[in-house]
């Protein structure tokens, strides 16, 4: 299970950061064995480049039969800008709702004040309009991430933690 959603992926998913370097031919044949192999869960962002359209010309052709998560930096840039990034999303990965949605690497305070404000809102819109899911947050400032998920706004947070990055030790995943 994912969380507390209820959302039943498995335990290998695929992040599609670096669809961008192949063609898409390429990337056809990678997504279609991800999905042969079992995969449900793809990763995404509207900074990766082509990926969502990438994976929306795999994605878009089939049942419901998998999960997917995208996000947005254009919060950054402003609040319209974030808007027309999170409808550019729908049209490059040509489905009806996203699984996932949120906000993407939200590193400092002020990031993080910014997103819980009219971004915020806006997602839970798009929420309760059935457009997405659940929301999200990414980030690589444990501090950070660990003060997003007190807000207890976020059903999603993604953050790096490995043998070289374990701050998040600290409180980050005792506090989520």
């Amino acid at each position: 299970l994912l969380g507390k959603t209820g959302i039943k992926v498995k335990a290998m998913g695929f992040g599609a950061m670096y669809l961008p370097r192949v063609s898409e031919q390429e990337s056809d044949i990678i997504i279609k064995r991800a999905l042969e192999l079992g995969i449900n869960y793809f990763d995404t962002a509207s900074a990766y480049q082509d990926s969502e359209k990438k994976l929306g010309r795999v994605l878009s052709l089939r049942d419901k039969d998998f999960v997917i998560t995208s996000r947005s930096i254009a919060y950054k840039k402003s609040f319209d800008v974030f808007k027309k990034e999170f409808e550019q999303s729908f049209d490059r990965l040509g489905i009806e709702t996203i699984d996932f949605y949120g906000f993407h690497a939200v590193n400092s305070k002020a990031e993080l004040d910014t997103v819980m404000g009219d971004p915020l809102n806006f997602l839970k819109e798009q929420r309760e309009k059935g457009r997405i899911r659940h929301i999200a947050i990414t980030g690589h400032n444990h501090v950070t991430m660990t003060e997003a998920i007190k807000t207890g706004e976020f059903e999603m947070a993604m953050f790096p933690f490995n043998v070289i990055e374990t701050e998040p030790l600290d409180s980050l995943l005792d506090t989520a």
